[in-house]
């Protein structure tokens, strides 16, 4: 079996496991808040892949580290990763699960650069715009870069929506030069 089918396969039972008890939106904001903290403390994420380390030894460091801030379900899951010899997919698995679960319910996040961040209103516009043409709820993401001149760049998943000025003004010239020879 490949990896990313067992990492899917592990995504998707934990998945269905919270669906089925209810806690699919609490165990999101732990997997996240679990996620966050390996992204910050790169010993944990190195302990958690390191094949010397027995698994016992992880349970029991992960334990200190977020006793009481998780809940069961998420608990069985880890120690259900880490017994079976996975811990070194745990993070794999669990950006997997978001993504997901965001998937079965309709959402969609999108990153969207611009030269300036909008307003609340404008914001708002533009979630709109984006979740009628995708039919999905829409989580933006926006980050500044001054190297955009107007317009927008969207990512949503795979799939890029170029509305910057720059893009709009090298299909002109492509059009342009194509029209010149």
């Amino acid at each position: 079996m490949s990896l990313l089918k067992l990492k899917r396969n592990y995504a998707n039972s934990f998945l269905d496991t919270c669906y089925e008890t209810a806690s699919t939106e609490k165990v999101a904001e732990e997997v996240s808040f679990f996620i966050e903290i390996l992204d910050e403390n790169l010993q944990l994420k190195r302990m958690l892949k390191n094949p010397v380390i027995k698994p016992n030894k992880k349970l029991l460091i992960l334990n200190e580290i977020f006793e009481k801030r998780i809940s069961k379900g998420f608990e069985d899951f880890l120690k259900l990763i880490i017994m079976n010899n996975r811990a070194d997919l745990l993070e794999d698995v669990l950006k997997l699960y978001i993504k997901l679960k965001d998937e079965r319910e309709g959402i969609a996040e999108v990153r969207l650069t611009v030269n300036h961040l909008p307003d609340k209103i404008e914001e708002e516009k533009i979630r709109v715009k984006i979740a009628d043409y995708l039919g999905k709820k829409v989580v933006l993401n926006i980050e500044q870069n001054s190297e955009i001149l107007g317009g927008f760049v969207a990512m949503i998943d795979d799939k890029v929506i170029d509305g910057s000025l720059r893009h709009q003004l090298d299909k002109i010239k492509k059009t342009m030069l194509k029209a010149s020879i």
